[in-house]
């Protein structure tokens, strides 16, 4: 069974009319725990109902908290979510939270040199202590994920461009790699050589992009594919790339066929997006029927 480690944010997505449990770690984590990976979250709560009722509902979903924190300083992670009149959300991320003060440990840091997954995203580096945390993790990690998950103004580009250096593998969406051309300088055209050029000017082994309604692409092991999108009827977009990036990660490190898995990445997104909240359950019969009947 492969060991996968999420690090940060853990929160409630406070929409309109109801609390969530959410936060793309944390999402990332139930996917994969649900495709059967053997996972781990690392992150931190306050001492309040809401660290409780996160707690619960790890356990609820057969995940560990052994490596949740607590900060009595500073309140559980909420964030106030809106969405427009096609599902697609956005953000208000409250700061300073628990999350941000994720501390350093030698449990946590030897959890991440026998994980083969190691996985974070650019809002637990928005401050210390958890910035530091992360860079000390990453380097402990034999295979690191950065989900670039850009959220303003809660980044900025020189620990982007550091954390991008560190990692083995990237994802984004369509303006995450505008962005990551401009402040790199390429100008290449064609998403392809696009994707060569940043792999070229980084450490990275692959790199993955979503292209939203058209699907996604991937450059992996020298090898370009791409993923035309499935036709789904929106309620919300909250945690759609969490569950594409896990399903990818789970298809390549089980060594399935490349394709296979982004397809099958694509597939989930499109579905968690059919339904509301960031973590719909998903069967594999689901999946596979999903994807038979388009």
């Amino acid at each position: 069974m492969y060991k996968a480690v999420c690090f940060g944010e853990v929160l409630f997505d406070c929409f309109p009319n109801i609390k969530k449990i959410g936060g793309a770690p944390l999402n990332v984590a139930l996917r994969l725990h649900s495709l059967g990976f053997d996972t781990d979250v690392i992150s931190c709560v306050g001492q309040d109902k809401d660290a409780q009722n996160i707690k619960t509902f790890l356990k609820q979903e057969g995940l560990t908290t052994n490596h949740i924190q607590t900060n009595a300083q500073h309140p559980t992670g909420t964030v106030a979510v809106s969405l427009d009149h096609n599902g697609n959300a956005s953000y208000e991320i409250v700061q300073p939270v628990a999350w941000d003060f994720i501390d350093l440990t030698p449990n946590n840091a030897a959890l991440v040199e026998i994980a083969d997954l190691f996985v974070f995203g650019s809002l637990v580096a928005r401050q210390n202590p958890s910035k530091q945390t992360l860079t000390s993790l990453i380097q402990k990690s034999p295979f690191s994920v950065f989900d670039i998950n850009l959220r303003p103004p809660h980044f900025d580009w020189a620990t982007l461009k550091e954390f991008i250096q560190l990692s083995h593998f990237i994802k984004c969406n369509e303006e995450e790699l505008a962005y990551l051309l401009e402040h790199l300088k390429h100008t290449e055209t064609t998403l392809e050589n696009q994707l060569r050029a940043l792999l070229k000017s980084t450490h990275c082994e692959g790199i993955c992009v979503t292209l939203g309604a058209d699907g996604a692409a991937l450059l992996w092991k020298g090898q370009f594919y791409k993923q035309a999108g499935f036709p789904t009827n929106v309620v919300d977009t909250v945690g759609a790339g969490d569950s594409f990036l896990a399903t990818l990660l789970h298809g390549l490190l089980s060594n399935h066929n490349p394709q296979s898995s982004l397809q099958k990445a694509c597939a989930m997104g499109a579905l968690v997006a059919s339904k509301s909240g960031a973590n719909p359950t998903i069967s594999p019969n689901e999946l596979l029927k999903f994807i038979d009947d388009q």
